[in-house]
């Protein structure tokens, strides 16, 4: 328990950085350049598994989100097939900022799809092993993925080309994501390190020991946040890599989901997924705790929309649920995903800019495109 004196100086060190903090740039060895396993692209593949009929025709005719629509609007079919384990989980998707694109990665494929149209724009087998994780920059030219190989690989959008291959030096890539502005990646291993690579000089910025999940960054890029294996919440600043906050969040995600943590968009809290099956919320400024809604199972993924209004949470039971965070109230559960499926979870969830389109996708091989009202 701190102090009042030391939570004041806390206090006083947020206000610093977002008022007169200035710029500093910590730099270390080249990452080294691995030669890629493959460039194989398959596609297009125009398979669009399902649509709701009465959903397709309220976008014809300009739907706008504002009435909320409890089916999927889209479902795309993203599980490769195993010859030995049949079909596979979706391991991790992002949504483009616009909203127009979906990347996923399932087993060993990452496939890039045109939401708009439901075509599958090109697939690639990039790493030795599965694909664990995945993120499109801000302005959609690049997708960052990350594997079993320990290799971060970043990929030409529009065509799927390879452009780079980082090797983290460790075991497997755990989650990537991109700095708002785009140019930094955030990524966290299974060794529990997390490392920043500019994404334009491809050097390591910054590597310490602090997570093996979740990394995400607040929506001004001056803050970033990981979780270690014993679900133990860090956060820093991002201009000289200083530990701002250690959070206690109880337990970690069950192992092969997506992120459990996600900043708000006003920048003064953190949301997470807890251990007495709850989303907590915790306060920069009191570093305090408040707990949020208690669901039928434990809650694994997050993602706040990006102007705070709305919480996507799944479950891992393949529930699906939306919150309005000013009240804390939800709809019933979002019903799409195949329960008692492989696995029985939901493995990742991501909102698109608009806060409005966000998507899911678990163990069924699926990613629906779902809509929100708030």
């Amino acid at each position: 328990m701190k102090t009042p004196l030391l939570s004041l100086l806390f206090a006083l060190s947020i206000f610093c950085l977002y008022s007169c903090s200035g710029s500093t740039t910590i730099e270390s060895d080249t990452a080294t350049i691995d030669q890629p396993v493959s460039d194989e692209i398959t596609g297009p593949n125009e398979a669009l598994l399902e649509e709701d009929a009465e959903n397709a025709q309220a976008e014809e005719d300009g739907f706008d989100g504002s009435e909320f629509v409890g089916d999927p609007l889209k479902t795309f079919d993203v599980g490769t097939n195993d010859p030995n384990n049949g079909k596979r989980e979706v391991n991790r998707l992002a949504l483009s900022t616009d909203g127009n694109y979906l990347a996923a990665t399932s087993y060993k494929e990452l496939q890039l799809w045109d939401i708009n149209s439901g075509k599958q724009l090109w697939a690639t087998k990039g790493h030795r092993g599965t694909v664990q994780s995945i993120d499109i920059n801000p302005a959609s030219t690049l997708v960052a993925s990350g594997g079993y190989d320990g290799n971060l690989n970043l990929w030409n959008l529009q065509d799927g080309s390879l452009v780079k291959t980082l090797s983290t030096g460790m075991s497997y890539v755990e989650s990537i994501s991109f700095s708002p502005d785009g140019g930094r990646i955030a990524v966290t291993t299974f060794d529990g390190e997390i490392k920043i690579y500019s994404a334009d000089t491809y050097r390591i910025l910054f590597s310490e020991q602090g997570g093996n999940s979740s990394a995400t960054w607040s929506k001004d890029g001056k803050l970033f946040a990981c979780m270690n294996d014993n679900g133990v919440i860090n956060i820093y600043e991002s201009d000289e890599y200083k530990k701002m906050f250690t959070v206690d969040g109880g337990a970690s995600l069950a192992e092969g989901m997506d992120n459990s943590i996600a900043f708000t968009p006003e920048i003064d809290a953190i949301y997470f997924s807890a251990a007495d099956k709850s989303i907590q919320k915790f306060l920069f400024m009191t570093e305090t705790k408040e707990k949020g809604i208690l669901p039928s199972a434990s809650y694994g993924p997050i993602a706040i929309s990006p102007d705070g209004k709305s919480l996507a949470a799944a479950t891992t039971q393949s529930e699906v649920y939306l919150f309005e965070t000013s009240s804390g109230t939800g709809y019933p559960e979002l019903e799409g995903h195949q329960k008692g499926s492989v696995c029985g979870w939901i493995n990742t969830i991501d909102f698109a800019a608009d806060g409005k389109t966000f998507a899911t996708g678990g163990c069924d091989g699926l990613v629906h495109i779902w809509k929100s009202s708030y």
